[in-house]
């Protein structure tokens, strides 16, 4: 879809606000594309809008419980709005899924520092 693609553009390009509305257009033309949810998500946290991002990424890992990226994304999310209870549990589910994970291990660290 040109308006994902576009998104991506943006948002590679640190563009947040503009990868935003190119996100939104592509998921007006087609609500179910689950990749363009998760570029606004990451453009929603580019942007600084953690309780946008929450909110989706939250939809997305109900959806896909098993997803570990979605729980370690889900995970930065809440840490970045300083909600470390909840940032854990979401690093924490990441590895239980992929105990390999070095991104998850990595911001586990991170929380007890």
């Amino acid at each position: 879809d040109y308006s994902d693609h576009l998104g991506q553009v943006y948002l590679k390009s640190m563009e947040y606000e503009l990868a935003v509305k190119a996100f939104k257009r592509a998921l007006s033309l087609n609500p179910g594309y689950e990749q363009a949810k998760i570029h606004l998500a990451q453009a929603y946290i580019g942007s600084r809008h953690f309780e946008e991002a929450r909110r989706l990424l939250t939809e997305l890992v109900e959806a896909h419980p098993a997803y570990a990226d979605l729980q370690n994304k889900l995970g930065e999310v809440y840490m970045a709005m300083t909600n470390y209870k909840k940032a854990q549990e979401h690093f924490q589910k990441a590895l239980s899924i992929n105990p390999k994970f070095h991104e998850a291990e990595k911001n586990l660290r991170l929380l007890s520092t």
